[in-house]
C-alpha cells in the first residue's frame, strides 16, 4: 500500500494500523446508525410511559377535583360552551363533571368513592398497580378488617397478592353467610315445629280446661245455679255503706283532729260546737234514709257489720230444696 500524500509506501505495520482504523471507523457508523435508529423507538415507548403515568394521575386528580368542587359548591354558574357552540351556566355538579372533567356523573361519583375509600397516597398506588373499578368494588364488599390486609398488599406494591387475597376473603365470607343462612332456616324449622306443638298443646289444654268447667258446672248446688233475688242490688247496698263508713271515719275525723290541732288539743268552745254540728249532721242524714224507708236503723256495731245475706241465702236454700222435694213427689 502507498502512502498518496508522499507517494512512498507503507510497512505492512503502518498497513496493519490503517487496516484498524478503517474497521474501527465502520464499526463506529454502524453504532450510531443503530442508536439513531432506535432513538424513534424511545420516544414512542416514552410517550406510551408518559400517557399511562398522565392516566393515573388524571383520575386521581380529578376524584380530588371533584371531591373539594363538590363540598365548596364552587361549581354552580360556572360558564362553559357546549357541543353546538352555545354558552352556557352549569346548574348543578352532573353538568359540571360532563362540561370540565370529561367525565359522566356515575363515573364521577365512582372515582370519588374509590379515592375516600383508600384515601389519596394509597388510591395513586392502587391506581398504578392497575386497580380496575370491579376490584374497587370487591373491595368495598370485604369487611374493614379485611380492607386493612387488601391495603398493605397494596402498599407493598404486589397487584395480584392483593387481588388473591379480595378473591380468597370474598369466598371465605360467603361460606360463612351460606353457612349462616343454613343455620337460620334449621333454627326456623326448630321454631316452626315447636310452635306447633305448642299450638296443639293449648288446643289440647283448652278442651280439658273447658270440659272441667263443665263438670264442675254441673256439680254446682242449686243455690249457685239460681241467682237469689235482689243479691247484686244487695251487694252493691253493702259495698256503699262499707266505702262511706270508712270516708266518714276516716275523712271526718282527719280534718276535726287537723282543726284541733290548730289550738293544741284545747279548741275554744265554738270550734267543738261546729265539730259537733259536722258529726251530727251525718248522723242526722242516716236517720232520715232510715226515716224515709220506715225502718229503725241498727246502732249495735258489732249487730250492725253481719252480713244479713247469709240468713237470707239460708232460707233461699230450704225454700229451693222444699221445692225440690215437691217435684220429686
Amino acid at each position: 500500500m502507498t502512502d498518496k500524500s508522499t507517494g512512498t509506501a507503507l510497512t505492512p505495520a503502518q498497513e496493519n494500523n490503517v487496516q484498524q482504523l478503517v474497521e474501527a471507523g465502520n464499526q463506529m457508523s454502524i453504532a450510531n446508525a443503530a442508536v439513531i435508529a432506535s432513538v424513534d423507538v424511545l420516544k414512542s415507548l416514552g410517550r406510551i410511559e408518559a400517557a399511562d403515568f398522565f392516566a393515573t394521575v388524571a383520575d386521581k386528580l380529578i376524584a380530588e377535583t371533584a371531591i373539594n368542587i363538590r363540598e365548596s359548591k364552587q361549581y354552580k354558574g360556572l360558564p362553559y360552551k357546549d357541543d353546538a357552540g352555545n354558552l352556557r351556566q352549569v346548574a348543578d355538579f352532573p353538568e359540571f363533571c360532563t362540561a370540565f372533567l370529561g367525565k359522566s356523573y356515575r363515573r364521577t361519583m365512582e372515582l370519588m368513592s374509590n379515592h375516600n375509600l383508600l384515601g389519596s397516597n394509597l388510591y395513586e398506588q392502587a391506581e398504578r398497580l392497575g386497580f380496575r373499578q370491579r376490584d374497587y368494588n370487591a373491595l368495598k364488599a370485604l369487611p374493614s378488617d379485611d380492607r386493612l390486609i387488601i391495603a398493605q398488599a397494596i402498599e407493598s406494591e404486589d397487584l395480584d397478592k392483593a387481588l388473591d387475597l379480595m378473591q380468597q376473603l370474598a369466598a371465605k365470607h360467603f361460606r360463612e353467610k351460606e353457612a349462616s343462612a343454613k343455620q337460620v332456616e334449621l333454627l326456623t324449622g326448630d321454631l316452626i315445629a315447636k310452635d306447633t306443638v305448642i299450638s296443639e298443646y293449648n288446643e289440647s289444654l283448652t278442651k280439658k280446661t273447658n270440659r272441667i268447667q263443665v263438670l264442675e258446672a254441673e256439680k254446682r248446688t242449686t243455690i249457685d245455679e239460681v241467682q237469689m233475688p235482689g243479691e247484686f242490688q244487695l251487694s252493691r247496698l253493702q259495698e256503699y255503706s262499707r266505702e262511706l263508713t270508712v270516708k266518714v271515719t276516716a275523712t271526718l275525723n282527719s280534718e276535726i283532729a287537723k282543726l284541733y290541732r290548730v289550738f293544741e288539743g284545747q279548741p275554744p268552745k265554738h270550734i267543738e260546737l261546729a265539730a259537733r254540728q259536722a258529726v251530727g249532721l251525718i248522723i242526722t242524714a242516716a236517720y232520715g234514709v232510715a226515716d224515709n224507708m220506715g225502718f229503725v236503723p241498727i246502732l249495735d256495731a258489732e249487730q250492725a257489720a253481719d252480713e244479713p245475706g247469709r240468713a237470707e241465702a239460708k232460707a233461699f236454700e230450704a225454700f229451693m230444696a222444699t221445692q225440690e222435694q215437691q217435684d220429686e213427689a
